[in-house]
């Protein structure tokens, strides 16, 4: 069963570990793919755009699936995922170079 209120912005409350649980945290990692040796780092809005040069849809939070094993290659092409403000539906970008952004859901 899934821990995260339906109504809650993870994004905003990413950082609170008296408002976002353990629990939480790990339902969600494991919902968007993450592996044990896996970190998640929300990705702003603005760097997003900075760094790719397009937006992405105002419903959507970019999180990075970060890597952690020692000498590890953090592609974003392969590591980012987008969800719903609380988390759920997670999808990825089919081709992040492509001039339209098509999302398609995230493969379990």
């Amino acid at each position: 069963m899934n821990p995260i209120p339906p109504d809650m912005n993870i994004q905003e409350q990413w950082r609170r570990h008296d408002v976002f649980t353990d629990k939480m945290v790990e339902y969600f990692k494991k919902s968007i793919g993450c592996s044990s040796h896996h970190g998640v780092m929300d990705v702003p809005r603005r760097k997003f755009v900075s760094q790719f040069k397009k937006d992405f849809p105002e419903k959507k939070v970019c999180w990075l699936k970060i890597d952690q094993r020692n000498g590890a290659l953090n592609v974003y092409q392969d590591n980012l995922v987008f969800t719903d403000w609380n988390g759920s539906n997670p999808m990825v970008v089919k081709d992040l170079y492509a001039e339209t952004l098509e999302f398609v859901p995230l493969e379990a």
